[in-house]
């Protein structure tokens, strides 16, 4: 997913208090601001959560972005990118790391830890395939949302 970099001819505290105003309203959604220098604003977007194993399935996506303001009246800057959640990075290193090294275990010593080894990398493809295909479907419409947000 490519990033969004857009100008919106408002001053950087009206967006953000439009996206609260507007995120708060759902209650599905997180949304943390910051204020860097420069007159700067950041936030990271990304859908609430309320037990540890929805991780995996509901929030794929963090949306960072920040808005700055440009030197004309009433313009501003903002650019938004999307991540993958780091969590779910880390699962498929482990579950391809598993995999890797019951084979090679398996190979070294016993052909028992082989069929297990195959089955793991089999799951980590599995895996992998599907929630890249999610983390681009979620980031379409994160990006679909955010233009509706901030009336683009």
């Amino acid at each position: 997913m490519k990033n969004l970099s857009f100008k919106i001819n408002k001053e950087p505290q009206q967006i953000i208090e439009q996206l609260k105003s507007e995120i708060s309203k759902s209650g599905t959604f997180t949304l943390n601001i910051k204020e860097e220098e420069n007159e700067i604003l950041s936030f990271n977007l990304r859908k609430r959560i309320q037990f540890g194993e929805q991780i995996l399935h509901r929030n794929l996506v963090i949306v960072k972005g920040e808005i700055s303001r440009i030197d004309r009246e009433n313009c501003s800057k903002v650019d938004i990118s999307f991540k993958q959640n780091p969590l779910v990075i880390i699962s498929k290193i482990i579950l391809f790391g598993l995999g890797l090294i019951s084979i090679l275990t398996g190979f070294l010593s016993s052909t028992s830890f082989i069929i297990p080894g195959i089955i793991l990398l089999a799951i980590g493809f599995i895996l992998w395939f599907s929630l890249n295909k999610s983390f681009k479907d979620n980031s379409e419409k994160y990006r679909v949302l955010l233009s509706e947000l901030l009336e683009i």
